[in-house]
């Protein structure tokens, strides 16, 4: 979405909500955005994405989908497929309650930047990188650099934020080694829980939510 306000040249946000919602009020939270039925509608001829697929691909619900109930998770799912507040879906999926702290602004993989340039001649946040608790990269296992972009401005709904140069830090080392292992354990398995709609094998969710639970 960042990206998309960025080339458009639309001089404000609620112009692009506009544009890629057909609501200058839609809710375009970086975790649970909503009215995406909406946004699948306007993506450019020939797109691949359905509704699903789009929030499989770029949204934080696999990663919760196994932890809910399937009817919550049906109800979250018809509510960003549709339009409501993103407070409400953060409080349908059990993250007001959470112990783990929020994250306070998104945050980068310094290698990752080096590689998105070389790729494709910019950067782009990457949905893996904004797990609350998770510290490290799962593809460099490198630190995890919180940016200049607080957190809340993208729940706002009028904020689209392109990751840029002058968001970004000089490169840090890890501050505790003490735990590496287990730090580099929890990325892989975020990573693996919100591609695990990709698996042809059938996952035993009960053994699932007693591992992580």
């Amino acid at each position: 979405f960042a990206l998309d306000h960025q080339r458009s040249g639309v001089p404000g946000f609620i112009n692009t909500a506009q544009d890629l919602f057909g609501n200058s009020r839609s809710s375009v939270a970086f975790d649970l955005p909503t009215t995406i039925h909406e946004l699948v509608q306007r993506l450019s001829t020939g797109s691949p994405h359905t509704v699903h697929s789009f929030i499989n691909a770029h949204t934080m619900l696999p990663l919760y989908r196994p932890f809910l109930p399937i009817e919550r998770v049906e109800i979250i799912t018809r509510r960003m497929v549709e339009g409501v507040s993103a407070k409400s879906l953060h409080y349908l999926a059990g993250l007001a309650a959470s112990r783990i702290p929020v994250l306070k602004f998104l945050r980068y993989c310094p290698l990752c930047l080096r590689d998105d340039e070389r790729a494709y001649g910019e950067y782009y946040w990457h949905r893996s990188h904004q797990i609350a608790g998770v510290t490290l990269c799962f593809r460099h296992h490198s630190e995890l650099i919180e940016s200049a972009v607080a957190v809340g401005e993208m729940r706002s709904r009028q904020s689209f934020v392109p990751l840029s140069p002058d968001l970004v830090s000089a490169v840090r080392v890890m501050r505790d080694i003490s735990h590496l292992d287990d730090y580099r354990r929890l990325a892989n398995d975020a990573y693996w829980l919100l591609n695990l709609h990709k698996t042809e094998k059938a996952v035993d969710l009960q053994e699932l939510q007693r591992r992580y639970l």
